[in-house]
């Protein structure tokens, strides 16, 4: 994975992740803290892989609803509690499931 500046300029390359063709990311404030995490959804695969980008490490994983290269995968602040949830909108049985 690549990192590059607002005006498109190269910046660096702090991961060295996965990443297909079918997959999803997004940045998110899972913590609150006002820093984004990355958020990568997998094709075919029950886990998120939530990445700290500041100080450049993998968090950890969450147990998830399948995600599927046909799903929709979204990050906001829903609850407005201050901190983002994770969405994912499942072509398999037509829910969204949102985390907490």
């Amino acid at each position: 994975m690549h990192v590059y500046q607002p005006d498109g300029g190269y910046l660096r390359e702090p991961y060295d992740i996965w990443f297909s063709r079918f997959d999803g990311a997004v940045l998110a404030d899972l913590s609150g803290d006002s820093k984004k995490e990355l958020v990568i959804a997998r094709d075919d695969f029950y886990i998120l892989d939530i990445y700290d980008m500041s100080r450049m490490f993998f968090i950890g994983e969450r147990y998830w609803p399948c995600f599927t290269k046909y799903d929709g995968f979204a990050a906001g602040d829903v609850f407005g509690a201050g901190n983002d949830q994770i969405l994912v909108a499942t072509d398999e049985d037509d829910w969204v499931y949102i985390t907490k």
